[in-house]
Parts: structure tokens; C-alpha cells; sequence
């Protein structure tokens, strides 16, 4: 079964569906099926054209979500044009209004402008990355969190950024835009579902583009106030859009754990220890934040 189209059928899908976010589309696959193909990770290659979904059972699992009458083989392997005609009558969603869902969203003018010192434009950051940040969480002071960054390339230079982490209390997933502003690279992306931002700054990397190096702002995950908070974070590419099928969530600082995510992600060289510990040392420095009590201090002085 040669399946086509997939990642265009997926966005009409979202439309067909109300799905805001790919987040949303993924609940909707799980409320059908707990243990559904269909999760935030794949999903995301899915959608870049860079994989496709390999189980039968999950064709058939979209086509009774959006309500086909036809089979799941016949939605693998079905032109966009006859998927969409068959999904509008389903929905009735208008067949055109699928056919702009469908397509991938356009670039805004002028960002081709925007990609200064960065040889082939934003579309060479294009790729997935395995992330390490110093955790925010009051809870865990001295733990690193794993994340995973997903950068798509769009149309006219412009990058679509999405980034996951699994905290205690569930999957964090924020989406949005990355822009090259001067020499540094900025991602800002938002959770829809809670309204909780996350900006990373990084620096404008040069080529083979295999590293990001900058900070992630944000407020503190799983603290009793809000914590304006900065941390280091490191995103290593897996090479050839390789996998990033580590172990989610917190872990201990060590060359040894960092060595052992390069490897799962395919990168093994001589150097591989060295860069574990030189990771070590950058993200040692713990959170930079900002508590409540520093404002209204300030407040009470200035009031007096």
C-alpha cells in the first residue's frame, strides 16, 4: 500500500475535524483508540512528509474519525481530490475551504529578508532536534528536562517551530514561528490550550547546521507562583532527520546521560565525549528567576 499525500490529507483533516493544533488532533485520535499511532512525534513527521503512518489499522481509524464511508486503504492511497470531495461530504465542510486547509500555509512577505548570516535561509535548520534545558521547576533545582524540537520549512524561508516536553503533569506542546533577527535566531510559541509561552534565543548557526545554543524563557512548570524563569538550553540535530526515541522528561546532569541521547540519536564520533562534557559545563548554571516577593519589595519601596 503506497499511502500519498498524507501530510495534505492531515491538514484537511485538522480543518474538517476544528483542530486548532496538531495537540488537539492527536486527543481526538486517542479518544477514539487509547493506544493510537497517532501521537504528538510522529505526527510531526507525518505532517513534514518525512514519514508516513505504516499500520493498516490506523487508516481505518482516520477514516471512521472524520466519517468515511470508504475503507482506510482506500484513504492511504487516494488522490488529495478525491480525499477531499469524500471528506466534505462527510463534514460538510465546503470542498474549497478544505482545498486552502490543505495547503501548506504560505510564507509572509518579506521573510526572505530576514535569514542575514544564515547560508540557505531558515529552510537549512529544517529538522528535528533533541533539546536539553536546565529545569525550571522549584521541585527539581538540580535536573535537566529533556525536550524535542521540531522545525519545519515552509514557503518564502519562513520556519514553523514545535516544541515538547514531558513533565510529571503531561506532554507540553507549544507551536509557533522562528524568525532570524540580527544574529540571533528566535522561536516563540505558545500552548493554545493553557496560553503558556516559550521563547528561545539562540544563536544564528553557522554550516552544516547540526547545533542550536541559546536560552529558553518561560514561566517556571510545576511551581506554587509564577516564575518569570531563563535557562540554558543545547539542541542537538539528529542526523538525516534520524529519531529522537530517548527517555522523556527529567534527568541527572552527566557526561555520561548526554553521551548516551547522542548515541540514540545516531550521533557517534570520537568527539562525542568531549561534547558531553562541554554540555555538562553549560548547563550547570542553574535557572535564572524572578519570584514574586523581588517585585513587591521593590513596590514597597518605591511606595514609601
Amino acid at each position: 500500500m503506497l499511502a500519498t499525500d498524507i501530510p495534505a490529507k492531515l491538514r484537511a483533516t485538522m480543518a474538517a475535524l476544528g483542530c486548532r493544533t496538531r495537540k488537539e488532533l492527536v486527543a481526538r485520535f486517542r479518544a477514539r483508540n487509547p493506544r493510537t499511532a497517532c501521537d504528538i512525534d510522529p505526527l510531526h513527521k507525518w505532517m513534514q512528509g518525512r514519514a508516513t503512518p505504516r499500520l493498516a489499522g490506523f487508516y481505518d481509524e482516520w477514516a471512521a474519525l472524520i466519517g468515511l464511508t470508504k475503507p482506510g486503504a482506500w484513504l492511504a492511497t487516494c488522490t488529495l481530490d478525491a480525499f477531499l470531495a469524500e471528506t466534505s461530504a462527510s463534514s460538510g465542510f465546503d470542498d474549497s475551504t478544505l482545498r486552502r486547509s490543505a495547503a501548506p500555509r504560505p510564507g509572509r512577505a518579506g521573510a526572505s529578508a530576514a535569514t542575514h548570516g544564515l547560508l540557505g535561509g531558515l529552510a537549512s535548520l529544517g529538522g528535528t532536534y533533541l533539546c536539553w534545558s536546565r529545569a525550571s521547576s522549584p521541585h527539581h533545582p538540580d535536573r535537566v528536562i529533556r525536550g524535542t524540537l521540531e522545525l519545519e520549512a515552509g514557503r518564502d524561508d519562513t520556519l514553523r517551530a514545535i516544541y515538547s516536553e514531558h513533565l510529571p503533569s503531561g506532554v507540553l506542546v507549544v507551536e509557533g514561528r522562528a524568525a532570524i533577527s540580527g544574529r540571533t535566531l528566535n522561536m516563540e510559541m505558545v500552548d493554545p490550550d493553557s496560553g503558556l509561552k516559550l521563547v528561545i534565543v539562540a544563536h544564528v548557526p553557522g554550516p552544516p547546521v547540526s547545533v542550536l545554543c541559546g536560552l529558553c524563557l518561560s514561566t517556571a512548570a510545576l511551581a506554587s507562583e509564577a516564575l518569570p524563569s531563563a535557562t540554558a538550553l543545547l539542541a542537538v540535530r539528529a542526523p538525516g532527520g534520524g529519531s529522537t526515541n530517548v527517555p522523556k522528561g527529567y534527568m541527572r546532569l552527566s557526561a555520561s546521560a548526554i553521551s548516551a541521547d547522542l548515541a540514540a540519536i545516531g550521533i557517534k564520533m570520537p568527539s562525542s565525549d568531549a561534547v558531553a562534557a562541554r554540555a555538562v559545563s553549560f548547563l550547570s548554571t542553574p535557572a535564572l528567576q524572578v519570584p514574586r516577593a523581588v517585585q513587591s519589595d521593590f513596590a514597597f519601596d518605591l511606595a514609601s
